[in-house]
């Protein structure tokens, strides 16, 4: 059994005062009332009925005011499974990381402002489902779509320029990508929100436009930049800005928002093209557009709640006062009539309250955003009830909104061995362990985690997303560090083929110095004098000069080979690398 307002019970005290002080004056009133009597048979008789049933009105005032406030503290126990249904449209951010998003005409930069821009939405897309994509030169799913905003948020925050390496703003391949990622059970409801200064867009943004037309998916275009032109800085290993990027001339390059492409790429599938400003969101005016969208349910799940057992103390409250009403019929009771007001207007539920509400000042400061706050108080409550696992659960969450996952993560598993007969906090320890894991990139981990919830609750939707986010995380990841390791080899292997080039090569040039100085001993001789008949010209033999004629060939046949292997092969680069 639980209290859902257990500081209510620190009323019972001045109750119980205010019951003595009423009950002095009535005692008073009494002994003024013995005087008046005195000398007849009544007075003889009046105060021993008086005092008795002074005596047990006091008893059940007192005991009904006990049950009263215990009934308004709200006992609970037992749960209740509600269906819970959510409704809601599926939206895709496409957000440009290429380097000229690094430029500075929108404070911080275009691509923090970006981000910027999105965080100031989320508040507004509570029940809708949210996906990210990144884009440069290539595309890829940052985040699927999610209901889970909190986990979207920690993947927004990754967006960098390094987070792709082919350079360029292919945003061809961001619609395609970002229309996979869509569930096809519904196309009243998706649309994709393309975030790009629209500079160098390769291959057919228009015609992929048109494929998501075809699909029933809006797209709009938000600008990020100015038409003006801005440069794009370098900054060196330190984060110090070094300069700003230049062309092969030498050219400071200007970055410029290219509107016309964008808004074309919207209006191909009856979408709108909206200009970040220096001032106000522009994302706004693009939820105002998303909200007229029909909806679709996006989630459908039960929810345990603690069943309400306050009427219980109330009952007995009443028929306490019932009796004591009973005893003098004539006389009411002032503080019974008082009691009666406060059962009837003092005691209801709080409607729409979470069946999973903790400490009140906890929760007050986790709503308002202290989590410094939140997480101090819900310590303090474990303190006093160690064993209960829904306080562990809270400490744990209140560690991850401060960013200390692994803490987060302890505490949450702790939780969750708490809570072995609560499965519902059991369940959701597990659940936010995961997502605990998911946000330090330890995605073996948040597997385990996601797959524990599940195993308690195998209709968990949430869950089952996170998990195949998980496993296509880690299978990323290892795909990664083996792209990296063979990225080593090779690079390791690149730098002994130079090495040996460079041997051959000096080996090839200290044979041709031999040969060279071969050939100067070879001519010294033939200047020396040799008993010959006189003549006026210097004799060559034949042979040896063709000879000297054919080693030069293929010195230089050679040389021509060994340039070819030298040669870098020629790139499938852009040609804006910004």
């Amino acid at each position: 059994m639980r209290l859902a307002i257990p500081w209510l019970l620190v009323l019972i005290l001045p109750a119980f005062v205010l019951l003595r002080v009423f009950r002095a004056r009535r005692l008073r009133a009494v002994e003024t009332g013995r005087v008046l009597m005195a000398g007849s048979r009544l007075g003889e008789l009046a105060p021993g009925l008086a005092d008795g049933r002074a005596r047990w009105k006091g008893l059940l005032v007192a005991m009904a005011t006990l049950f009263v406030i215990g009934a308004m503290a709200r006992p609970q126990f037992g749960t209740r499974f509600t269906q819970v249904k959510k409704e809601g449209i599926d939206i895709v951010f496409a957000i440009d990381t290429s380097l000229s998003m690094t430029a500075e005409d929108l404070r911080p930069s275009r691509l923090e402002r970006a981000r910027l821009e999105i965080e100031a939405l989320l508040p507004r897309l509570g029940g809708n489902r949210v996906g990210i994509v990144a884009f440069a030169g290539a595309a890829f799913v940052q985040c699927p779509l999610t209901l889970d905003h909190g986990a979207l948020r920690l993947f927004l925050d990754a967006l960098s320029p390094d987070l792709i390496p082919r350079p360029g703003t292919d945003v061809a391949a961001a619609i395609r990508k970002a229309i996979r990622s869509f569930p096809s059970d519904n196309v009243a409801s998706r649309v994709v929100v393309l975030l790009s200064d629209g500079e160098g867009f390769e291959g057919d943004a228009e015609k992929a436009a048109d494929a998501a037309d075809e699909q029933g998916i809006a797209i709009h275009a938000v600008g990020i930049g100015s038409p003006e032109g801005e440069p794009i800085p370098e900054y060196d290993s330190t984060g110090a800005k070094i300069g700003y990027k230049k062309n092969g001339d030498g050219q400071t390059i200007m970055s410029r928002l290219d509107e016309a492409t964008l808004s074309r790429v919207a209006l191909a599938t009856g979408g709108r093209y909206y200009r970040v400003s220096g001032g106000g969101f522009a994302l706004d005016e693009v939820m105002n557009e998303i909200a007229a969208m029909t909806r679709k349910e996006t989630e459908s799940r039960f929810v345990a709640e603690y069943e309400e057992r306050f009427q219980l103390p109330l009952l007995v409250a009443v028929l306490l006062l019932i009796v004591d009403a009973g005893i003098v019929l004539a006389r009411r009771s002032v503080v019974g009539a008082l009691l009666i007001v406060l059962l009837v207007t003092g005691v209801s539920p709080a409607r729409g309250q979470e069946a999973s509400e903790i400490g009140a000042e906890g929760d007050r400061l986790y709503q308002e955003g202290d989590f410094e706050g939140a997480l101090n108080a819900y310590k303090q409550a474990a303190i006093d009830e160690p064993e209960r696992a829904d306080l562990e659960f809270n400490v744990g969450t209140a560690l991850f909104k401060l960013g200390r996952t692994d803490e987060a993560a302890h505490k949450l598993e702790r939780a969750a061995e708490k809570a072995t007969e609560e499965p519902t906090i059991e369940r959701n320890a597990h659940y936010n362990r995961g997502v605990t894991r998911m946000a330090a990139q330890q995605f073996d981990a948040a597997v385990d985690a996601f797959q524990s919830a599940l195993d308690i609750d195998p209709g968990d939707g949430d869950a089952l997303f996170n998990l195949e986010l998980a496993l296509r995380k880690l299978q990323e990841q290892q795909e990664q560090e083996e792209e990296q390791q063979q990225e080593q080899e090779e690079e390791q292997e690149k730098q002994d083929q130079e090495q040996q080039n460079q041997e051959e090569e000096e080996e090839e040039q200290e044979e041709e110095e031999r040969q060279e100085e071969q050939e100067g001993e070879e001519e010294g001789d033939e200047e020396e004098p040799a008993p010959q008949p006189e003549s006026d010209s210097l004799q060559v033999d034949p042979q040896l000069a063709e000879q000297i004629l054919d080693a030069i060939a293929e010195d230089e046949e050679d040389l021509h080979k060994q340039r070819a292997r030298w040669a870098i092969p020629a790139s499938d680069m852009p040609e804006k690398d910004w």
